[in-house]
């Protein structure tokens, strides 16, 4: 397929952070460090730089509006947005509420949902944001919860009973697993977290009964090529699995991750795939509707 062809096709987004929005256009500082293309950038140059930002809920306003106005030329019809950094908020409702009037605003043209998330670490932290996010959950301003991070951080174990609250509230349940860390990562997040959706999970692809786990109980995996690509977690698309998944009938979507580093969109995911891959409009159009399915939907 073209470019042009791959530009106007439909498209849905399930994977990507609002704090990997953030561009040279949004803070200028981050003009000689972009795009990012190593692990070593991204921890020291990028993640440092940003993150010593203050959140402030103007600029994430602003923030959104920007991605908002991408996705639509885009084509991008329904996307989800993973929040982080305003658990600590002192107003953190208030401020879900204001995003939340944000995303409404830029309807049809788009549906954006947001999920919370919350990076791997002490069980003490994930006890406390779960108050937090439970309660964004009574108030009906979020679809589920991401748990990302450092993989080697905690296991999924070790917090199983706080994903056990958020299933009985209804969120769905992301896990990254199987980017940074092998298969024993996925294992324990399929095990003890029961996600719906697994972020990243390319290294699964290394353990065969693993795969037919995933299959078998209709976990759908998100993909983000180029932020694989970026952080050394392959090589070179010919080592991605996301073309084995195609042959196995499996779930998955295509997604950004964080378009602001490195500097790609929906359309530019998609070309990658037709140009390395041969990836066509029927594999994209079931890349669509799988991506669709696997959607959480806010209660209403």
């Amino acid at each position: 397929m073209t470019p042009l062809e791959i530009a106007a096709l439909e498209k849905v987004e399930l994977h990507c952070h609002s704090d990997g929005l953030i561009d040279a256009e949004l803070m200028p500082e981050l003009a000689s460090i972009i795009p990012v293309r190593s692990m070593a950038a991204w921890n020291d140059g990028y993640n440092a730089r940003v993150g010593q930002r203050p959140y402030e809920l103007s600029f994430l306003s602003r923030v959104l509006e920007l991605q908002l106005s991408r996705w639509v030329s885009q084509r991008v019809s329904y996307a989800e947005l993973m929040v982080s950094g305003l658990l600590k908020s002192a107003s953190v409702v208030e401020d879900f509420r204001s995003l939340s009037r944000v995303l409404d605003r830029a309807a049809p043209a788009i549906e954006v949902s947001m999920l919370v998330a919350i990076g791997r670490g002490s069980v003490a932290r994930a006890e406390r944001q779960a108050e937090v996010i439970l309660e964004l959950a009574r108030e009906k301003l979020i679809a589920g919860v991401a748990l990302a991070g450092d993989e080697r951080a905690c296991t999924v174990k070790s917090i199983a009973h706080v994903f056990a609250r958020f299933r009985e509230a209804g969120l769905g349940i992301e896990i990254h697993a199987g980017e940074t860390a092998g298969p024993e990562s996925v294992w324990d997040a399929i095990e003890h977290g029961a996600p719906q959706r697994i972020g990243h999970g390319v290294r699964a692809f290394e353990d065969a009964r693993l795969v037919e786990a995933l299959i078998a109980r209709k976990i759908h995996l998100e993909f983000c090529p180029t932020s694989n690509l970026c952080l050394g977690v392959v090589r070179a698309m010919s080592e991605h699995p996301i073309a084995r998944a195609r042959a196995l009938g499996m779930s998955f979507s295509v997604s950004t991750d964080d378009p602001g580093p490195f500097g790609c969109s929906m359309n530019s995911e998609l070309a990658m795939l037709a140009r390395e891959l041969g990836f066509g409009a029927d594999d994209f159009a079931k890349i669509r509707e799988d991506s669709l399915q696997a959607r959480f939907k806010r209660a209403s």
